[in-house]
C-alpha cells in the first residue's frame, strides 16, 4: 500500500510539472500562433505529428496485443488487468488527439471534418475512426467497471459476449493504424512514403510497442502477483514481446529487399538516425528476452520489466525518423537556395516551445490516469484469478 501511494505521489508531481510546462507554451501558442514553432513551408509536419503517431501506435498495440493474446489465444489471465488497459488505453487516444489539436494552425477547424466532412480525405477518415475506436475503448471501459462492481448484465456481456468488442477492437485498431501509414503513402512527393509498405510497418510497430507497454501495466498492476499464474502470464509475454520484435523486423528488411523502397531508409537512416533507437529498443531487448526464456520467475519479471522500458524509451524514435526525415529532403537539388526566406527552408529542428507544448497531453494523460488508477481501485478493485502462491 505505501509503495502504491509513494508511486501516486511521483505520478502526480511529473503530471503536475508536464501540465505547468506544456500550458505555459499553450498560453504562448495562443498569443502567437504558430511562428513559435519551426515549422517551415516545406516541413510542416514535424513533432506533434509525429508524436500523435507514435501515441497511436503504442494504445493501439497494447489492445490489439491484448485481444489477441486473450480472445485468440486464450491466455484469459490477462484480464485481470482489463481495466487498467481499457482506462490507459482511452487516456493515451485522448492524449494523441490533443497533441495533433495543438499541431493545427486554427484548432477550430479541426471540428469541420464531423460538419463538413468531405469523404474523399485520407484525414477526415483518420479522425472519424479515432473518435470511433475512443468509443470503443470507453465502452469496453465501462463494461469492465461495471462486471468488476458485481452488475449481472456486465458480467453475462463480458463473459458471453466479452469476444464481441475484443474482436471489434482488433478490427478497428488495424483499420486506424492501416489509415495512417495510407495517408503518408498518398503524399505524391514524398518518394520514402510511397510503395504501401507504410501500413504493414505502422501496424507491426504498433505491436511492438503496445506489447511492451501491455507487458508493464501487467507487471505493475496484475492482482495476481506472487502466484503460479503471474509467473506463467510474464513467461508468456516475454515469449510474445521476442516474438514480435522478430516478426516485425524480418517483414521490414523483407520489404527493402522485394520492394527496393525507400521507406527504410527513413525508418532507419537521414537527419535524425534511428539506428541507436533499433540497437537499444530492439537489438538489446532481444538478448534480455531471449536469456529470460531460461530465468526463473523473480529474474523474468526484472527481465521483462527492462526489455519493455528500453522499448518504450526508444521506439518513439522511429516514427520520428520516419515522418520528419523525409520532408527534409530537397526534391530538386539546390531548391532550397532559389527563394531565400527563413520559412522557406528543409532544415527542421522542434522548438524549445514545440517540445514543452507537447508536455501538455502527457502530463493530463498522467494526471488522469494516477487519479483514475485510485477511483477505479475504490469502485471497481481488479479482482485476482485462481492461482496458487509461489
Amino acid at each position: 500500500m505505501i509503495k502504491k501511494i509513494i508511486w501516486s505521489v511521483i505520478g502526480l508531481v511529473i503530471g503536475v510539472v508536464l501540465l505547468v510546462i506544456g500550458g505555459i507554451a499553450f498560453s504562448k501558442l495562443l498569443k502567437e500562433g504558430h511562428i513559435i514553432t519551426n515549422y517551415t513551408s516545406y516541413v510542416p509536419w514535424g513533432l506533434g505529428v509525429s508524436w500523435y503517431v507514435y501515441l497511436v501506435w503504442l494504445e493501439v498495440g497494447t489492445l490489439l496485443s491484448f485481444a489477441i493474446l486473450v480472445y485468440i489465444f486464450g491466455l484469459k489471465h490477462l484480464k485481470s488487468i482489463a481495466t487498467i488497459l481499457y482506462l490507459s488505453g482511452f487516456l493515451i487516444l485522448t492524449s494523441a488527439v490533443l497533441t495533433i489539436l495543438m499541431d493545427i494552425g486554427k484548432m477550430q477547424k479541426a471540428f469541420d471534418i464531423f460538419f463538413k466532412p468531405h469523404f474523399s480525405s485520407m484525414i477526415a477518415w483518420m479522425a472519424w475512426m479515432h473518435v470511433a475506436y475512443s468509443g470503443v475503448v470507453g465502452l469496453e471501459l465501462l463494461i469492465s467497471i461495471l462486471a468488476n462492481r458485481g452488475a449481472k448484465f456486465a458480467i453475462y456481456i463480458d463473459t458471453a459476449f466479452g469476444w464481441i468488442p475484443g474482436m471489434v477492437s482488433i478490427v478497428a485498431g488495424t483499420v486506424l493504424i492501416s489509415i495512417i501509414g495510407t495517408l503518408f503513402s498518398t503524399v505524391s512527393g514524398m518518394a520514402a512514403w510511397r510503395g504501401g509498405s507504410l501500413p504493414l510497418l505502422f501496424l507491426l510497430s504498433s505491436l511492438v510497442a503496445g506489447i511492451a507497454l501491455l507487458s508493464i501495466i501487467y507487471i505493475a498492476f496484475s492482482p495476481d502477483k506472487g502466484t503460479d499464474v503471474y509467473s506463467r502470464v510474464v513467461k508468456s509475454l516475454g515469449k510474445t514481446t521476442l516474438a514480435f520484435i522478430v516478426i516485425a523486423m524480418i517483414a521490414g528488411f523483407g520489404v527493402s529487399v522485394t520492394l527496393r523502397t525507400s521507406v527504410i531508409d527513413a525508418y532507419f537512416s537521414g537527419a535524425y538516425n534511428a539506428i541507436w533507437a533499433v540497437i537499444l529498443g530492439l537489438v538489446i531487448p532481444i538478448i534480455i528476452l531471449l536469456l529470460q526464456l531460461t530465468s526463473n520467475a523473480q529474474k523474468s519479471w526484472y527481465m521483462l520489466t527492462a526489455a519493455s522500458i528500453l522499448m518504450l524509451i526508444s521506439l518513439w524514435v522511429i516514427p520520428y525518423n520516419v515522418i520528419i526525415n523525409p520532408q527534409m529532403v530537397e526534391p530538386i537539388p539546390g531548391i532550397a537556395e532559389a527563394f531565400l526566406h527563413e520559412k522557406l527552408t528543409y532544415l527542421y529542428t522542434p522548438s524549445r516551445t514545440e517540445v514543452a507544448l507537447n508536455m501538455l497531453p502527457i502530463g493530463i494523460a498522467i494526471l488522469g490516469f494516477t487519479l483514475g488508477y485510485w477511483i477505479l481501485n475504490w469502485i471497481s478493485p481488479l479482482k485476482p484469478t485462481a492461482g496458487k502462491e509461489v
